[in-house]
């Protein structure tokens, strides 16, 4: 299908692809049901109900890009930490 695989790509417990051609599309696979599939849900559930900690994640991640943070690796490690607290957000409001 024309997607390049990139391992876990830092993160684990996922699978990820992109492909470039006309459209850029990025792929994350993980387990149905796992673990990085509950915390992306916690995560997106978390900033759809608190904006203000969207936006800040939003900001964030624009940040990097202004860094010239450009890699896949160096992008997730930029806002790894970021993104652990907001987990933790989410699981104590669950």
């Amino acid at each position: 299908m024309g997607y390049e695989g990139f391992g876990e790509a830092g993160v684990k417990g996922r699978l990820y692809f992109r492909k470039r051609k006309e459209h850029a599309y990025n792929l994350a696979v993980v387990v149905w049901n796992g673990e990085q599939w509950i915390n992306n849900i916690l995560i997106w559930d978390y900033l759809r109900e608190n904006p203000d900690f969207a936006k800040q994640y939003s900001d964030r991640k624009l940040s990097s890009l202004h860094k010239g943070i450009t890699t896949l690796l160096a992008y997730s490690d930029e806002k790894a930490d970021y993104v652990y607290s907001l987990l933790e957000r989410a699981r104590l409001e669950k």
